[in-house]
């Protein structure tokens, strides 16, 4: 199982998970909310839409953690702050959607 190239997803971690995202903010949350406040709206709609559609899919953590490490090679691995796979994609689409508040 490949996650598809090309989404949002996949922009959010080659734009703001590279290998400096801990210069982008002081907490890995903090570069979902740099993302947010940098992008066009469309762009955070598009991204709560795909981790909706992952998240409906009722995948393993070990599933998540392959997505986001080795299909998407994001820097961050949230595991090493003690945060499940599945509760880090629900974090990033609770901070996309606080964009609207």
């Amino acid at each position: 199982m490949r996650h598809r190239s090309g989404g949002m997803l996949e922009y959010l971690v080659s734009g703001y998970f590279h290998e400096d995202f801990d210069l982008e903010a002081d907490a890995p949350l903090g570069v979902v909310e740099k993302f947010a406040h940098n992008e066009v709206g469309a762009f955070c709609d598009a991204l709560i839409e795909e981790l909706n559609i992952i998240q409906s899919r009722g995948l393993s953590d070990s599933d998540l953690k392959k997505i986001w490490l080795e299909d998407l090679q994001s820097s961050y691995d949230p595991e090493v702050d003690g945060i499940t796979y599945s509760r880090w994609f629900a974090q990033m689409i609770t901070v996309l959607s606080g964009r609207h508040s």
